[in-house]
């Protein structure tokens, strides 16, 4: 027993350790903030597919698919207004403006530039923004207000190869949602239906269970799919 005891309590000696390295910068922000979220949160997350047919034959690219699904979040957060707030543990506050925070993987980690009134933008105006914020996130040339004042969070592991996740909302936010690769299936949702070709781009869906129940939801989801289904340019 005592030998097992120090095999565990002492795995960097046994295993030959590699490095060892305190955090400091954004990663101990993230860490800090991750650890809050985890606090402060009771979260359950949702996954489906969204249908993006119309928009591969159409032509789009993944990324100009992926400018249309931040369109469809903001008029799908517009309908399910639960979903656009905070929650500090107390209070439940909603908006009539969307701050849409949009993810960024940088070389010093990840960050979450926000989209300030993305309501009022359409699809061009969303992605040049997002394409603008995220380069000056990469180069680290960023104001710190641009990080703040989120009201719901998009991230984006579809260009990794990821399919379902579960993304962490970030506080005091009530919902995230996690965009996967595209992918191109033969299916039938009801059996009794002839199979077709389909296209389909995996969604994951977290949010704060105090906040929103779980019909809801699934509710915001089928607006976001409904939203997009119908987007042809």
């Amino acid at each position: 027993m005592a030998d097992s005891q120090v095999t565990l309590n002492r795995p960097a000696e046994i295993a030959g350790l590699l490095d060892e390295r305190p955090l400091r910068g954004a990663r101990r922000v993230v860490a800090r903030r991750l650890s809050e979220a985890h606090q402060n949160c009771v979260p359950v997350t949702l996954h489906r597919d969204i249908e993006v047919t119309a928009l591969v034959l159409a032509g789009h690219s993944a990324g100009a698919i992926v400018d249309r699904l931040l369109r469809a979040t903001v008029l799908s957060l517009q309908a399910h207004p639960e979903l656009n707030g905070t929650f500090d543990g107390e209070v439940h506050r909603t908006y009539r403006s969307v701050h849409l925070g949009v993810a960024a993987d940088t070389p010093r980690g990840l960050l979450v530039p926000v989209i300030r009134e993305a309501q009022s933008m359409d699809i061009a105006q969303l992605s040049a923004v997002k394409r603008a914020q995220s380069q000056l996130a990469i180069a680290w040339k960023h104001a710190p207000e641009d990080l703040t004042g989120g009201t719901f969070t998009v991230t984006n592991l579809g260009p990794l190869g990821i399919d379902f996740f579960t993304p962490i909302v970030n506080p005091p936010q009530v919902g995230i949602l996690g965009l996967g690769r595209i992918k191109h299936v033969c299916l039938s949702w009801i059996s009794k239906d002839a199979p077709v070709n389909r296209s389909l781009l995996p969604a994951s869906l977290t949010f704060d269970h105090r906040i929103c129940d779980g019909a809801n939801a699934a509710r915001f989801l089928e607006t976001l799919n409904r939203e997009v289904s119908t987007m042809t340019t």
